[in-house]
């Protein structure tokens, strides 16, 4: 070995062992998965097909939001910035026309998601969020892995407005997507809820 590669390792850095994504982040990786699997399935005109139900709703658009608030808080892993930006959200993107951006999008969250390890989700981080029509904003305190926790919670309830518009529109949708965790534990434990949250 030469000594300039010997120096190199004597200063490189410990390769940490707790690569493996936190709970939250296996919890959001299995959502954005789902939701792959449901775009797949879904045709081209059905993504973009305007709902009855939920007016002017469409699946594309549902996406589009529910990847937003991931990219929002994931944002934060490149360290540029601690603050989460919910609001400030480009709408009007390929994402709502285009399977295949959506699914581009989703392919890299879910590689995000899987650097979210226990030690990165205790980063501290800021939350900014429009708190009026009159552009009225506040700042909180946060973590990592509590938006994390927030942006799933969120797409869960888009998936089940997704779910409906697909179901409208004839796509197979699954029993179980869009169904919070406490509901689908509830049904395990007692029976299907109509409707369940």
């Amino acid at each position: 070995m030469s000594d300039r590669v010997a120096a190199g390792l004597s200063r490189a850095k410990p390769v940490s062992v707790d690569v493996r994504p936190c709970a939250a982040a296996v919890q959001a990786d299995g959502l954005l998965a789902g939701c792959a699997r449901l775009i797949e399935a879904t045709a081209d005109g059905v993504y973009v097909g305007s709902s009855r139900v939920l007016p002017s709703g469409t699946i594309g658009k549902h996406v589009r939001h529910v990847l937003d608030h991931f990219a929002a808080a994931l944002g934060v892993l490149e360290g540029a910035t601690s603050v989460i930006d919910y609001d400030q959200r480009a709408r009007e993107t390929p994402m709502e026309r285009s399977r295949a951006a959506a699914l581009d999008q989703i392919v890299a969250l879910r590689e995000q998601l899987g650097r979210v390890s226990d030690a990165v989700a205790g980063r501290v981080v800021t939350v900014r969020l429009m708190l009026a029509a009159d552009g009225t904003m506040g700042e909180f305190g946060s973590t990592l892995a509590r938006e994390v926790n927030f942006a799933t919670h969120h797409a869960e309830h888009h998936q089940a407005m997704i779910g409906a518009i697909g179901r409208e529109l004839g796509v197979a949708v699954p029993a179980d997507f869009g169904k919070a965790p406490s509901t689908l534990e509830y049904e395990r434990r007692r029976g299907p809820v109509a409707g369940g949250r």
